[in-house]
């Protein structure tokens, strides 16, 4: 109707907005500045350029004023997508400008063509606009580059452990350096968790070369013992270990872990603890004296055990006998109904402890464990760098060669291109190998050697690669926004077709590790990249690092053509997806709420947008806190492929 008689604004063809024209007035950054008291405090920033500001000089302010952040805005764009065989047309797309979501679920984003769902509309006039056409040109570099550090040390097998799962011991211990901070780790895993006291003091760990029999002063020295994940305890090391160097680590006064009340043992304050059918909590640090001793002096309190139809304090704690488990009464006024479980459910009671560890303290009965040193003691050379990470023996006649990129198969797979030495070998090259490898097993980034003759039982070896290259990195580049891509998503092979590695437990990450992850590849010299480290070039350069992608550059490789109809709005013959319920993506680009910096209303700094190439829509997600080890409590995990500008 604006297009008849004389029109509006001088114009005759307005229109509805497609979903891509719509969508360019978000503004992902648009924050709320100023000292004056907001509209809304404490809500969503406006993620478009004008708001209904209430005091001068803010009022009406932006080509955009007064747009409600509390409605999604039509467009004309439809959504068809795939169910049961058949296309669904009956939706289109909303946008809303209070996140700047565009999307078709939830309660702002219904988007049914009834006649009883309303949504506001903000027309446009002229021809319609479509996406820019996408300019991305996959291709492989760097490929034939020779390995840069070329041995790592490592272990034959240990033929005396007693693997026998009714015992806690060893399973092994790994060391780690890291480039950036530049400190040294081991991290030693148990078959059970271990004593939470006991794995934390760092008397009890002890490092000797690989061929002592005993240990009494750590070298290098143990600076901390701190829990890692699952079973595992990280030790920092105090100075550097040596590079290439075998190591053995005793481990003496370690039980594992137990929810059973015992005399002689430590306990911190939280704790519970189960007796005789009761379960307690620990009031105070201390050392378990006799069960009546230690109720007498308040280290302990008994729990009551929850009742149906009883009256409960709120932040009261209880024992649930059926369910195994501690629960906090979150409200005042608090009355327990006949199901504690559906208390549960309703949020009326949260667990705090659940998974009690029944079994007794059992002592170590494998005390040690060997490992090898880093490859290398220090930062990488400004150079491609291509080499073994590591190396390890779990038995007496194969050895694992892993590298930290993928090598070319066929040269992966040539026993000719191994060698085994002494890891205390001088000279440290091939003149005097101790073992023969008669084939090699080539399979994503590992090799394993079989050897025609066994290796002995605890004693330090190296291994030595030479005449295997690099197989090239996979990029995508677009000239039009002038960024390269990874083609592969973390946790997928670097490959054309970026097959998965087959370990989930790297398929996502959590925001931090994700953004560390890129800056990862500046060391590696990802697509044999090398940036100045240091001076005026790298101040220069540095727009050109691998990095994170912002949500825009996200936004950008998402194929508008798919938008809705595959159920995956990226070309996967560009991208290949080899999990396409794994493609919601982390972005660099931080989201905050608005309002003023003190009171109740503090504005959350947390956030971050994400984008899904499954459904083509952006979200946003809290950020990863280190210091939430629950992962209850931690922010979702999410993919990352990184991204770096090109000249």
């Amino acid at each position: 109707t604006m297009n008849n008689g004389q029109g509006y604004g001088g114009r005759r063809d307005w229109r509805l907005p497609t979903v891509h024209e719509l969508e360019t007035l978000v503004d992902f950054g648009a924050r709320i500045t100023f000292s004056l008291a907001a509209p809304e405090p404490g809500t969503e920033a406006p993620a478009i350029h004008g708001y209904a500001q209430g005091s001068a000089p803010f009022v009406r302010e932006g080509p955009f004023p007064d747009t409600p952040i509390n409605k999604g805005f039509w467009t004309a764009t439809g959504i068809a997508v795939l169910f049961n065989g058949q296309f669904s047309r009956s939706n289109a797309y909303v946008v809303e400008f209070k996140k700047g979501h565009v999307g078709n679920a939830g309660p702002l984003l219904n988007t049914s063509r009834a006649t009883t769902n309303r949504h506001k509309v903000r027309c446009v006039a002229g021809p319609i606009v479509e996406p820019p056409p996408q300019t991305l040109n996959p291709s492989t570099v760097q490929a034939g580059a020779a390995l840069g550090g070329n041995a790592a040390a490592f272990i034959g097998f240990d033929g005396n452990a007693n693997f026998n799962d009714t015992f806690f011991y060893v399973t092994g211990a790994a060391a780690a350096y890291d480039v950036q901070n530049d400190t040294h780790t081991v991290t030693v895993n148990f078959n059970r968790l271990a004593d939470p006291t006991q794995a934390g003091l760092t008397a009890n760990y002890c490092i000797a070369a690989a061929n002592a029999t005993t240990c009494t002063a750590s070298s290098p020295p143990i600076a901390s013992a701190l829990p890692g994940s699952g079973n595992s305890y990280v030790l920092t090391l105090s100075s550097a270990m040596g590079a290439n160097t075998a190591y053995k680590l005793f481990i003496s006064n370690i039980e594992s872990a137990s929810d059973i009340w015992t005399s002689g043992k430590s306990y911190s304050t939280g704790r519970y603890l189960l007796h005789s059918g009761s379960c307690y909590r620990v009031l105070t640090n201390h050392t378990a004296t006799t069960l009546a001793a230690d109720i007498a002096a308040s280290r302990i309190e008994l729990l009551s055990n929850w009742a149906a139809a009883t009256a409960y304090p709120q932040n009261t704690k209880l024992y649930v006998p059926s369910l195994g488990v501690v629960v906090n009464v979150q409200n005042t006024g608090y009355t327990s109904s006949s199901n504690v479980q559906n208390d549960i459910n309703s949020g009326q009671l949260l667990v705090v402890k659940s998974n009690f560890i029944t079994v007794p303290h059992l002592p170590l009965s494998l005390g040690r464990a060997l490992f090898n040193g880093p490859v290398r003691a220090n930062a990488p050379a400004p150079s491609v760098v291509f080499n073994i990470t590591g190396a390890s023996a779990s038995n007496l006649s194969t050895v694992n060669v892993t590298f930290n990129r993928l090598p070319n198969a066929a040269e992966a797979a040539n026993p000719a291109n191994y060698c085994i030495i002494s890891a205390t070998a001088n000279p440290w090259n091939c003149s005097a190998p101790v073992a023969t490898i008669s084939s090699v097993a080539y399979s994503g980034y590992t090799a394993t050697l079989t050897l025609a003759s066994p290796l002995t039982a605890g004693t330090g070896y190296a291994v030595l690669v030479n005449g295997v290259t690099y197989r090239g990195s996979n990029i995508v580049d677009d000239p039009i926004n002038k960024l390269r891509w990874q083609r592969c998503r973390k946790g997928v092979f670097d490959t054309p077709d970026c097959a998965d590695d087959g370990i989930s437990g790297n398929d996502t990450d959590y925001w931090n590790d994700a953004l560390n992850y890129c800056d990862r590849l500046n060391h590696e010299r990802y697509d044999g990249y090398a940036y100045p480290d240091s001076g005026v070039s790298s101040l220069l350069d540095d727009r050109y690092r691998w990095r994170a992608p912002t949500i825009n550059e996200l936004k950008s490789i998402s194929n508008r053509a798919l938008f809705g109809v595959a159920g995956v709005s990226i070309d996967t013959a560009i991208f290949p997806t080899p999990n396409p319920l794994a493609e919601d993506f982390h972005s660099s680009t931080s989201y905050a709420l608005s309002g003023p910096n003190s009171g109740s209303n503090t504005p959350y700094y947390d956030r971050a947008w994400s984008f899904s190439f499954v459904t083509g829509f952006t979200g946003i997600s809290q950020r990863d806190h280190s210091e939430l080890t629950s992962s209850i409590l931690k922010p979702p995990k999410k993919s990352i492929r990184c991204v770096r500008s090109l000249p």
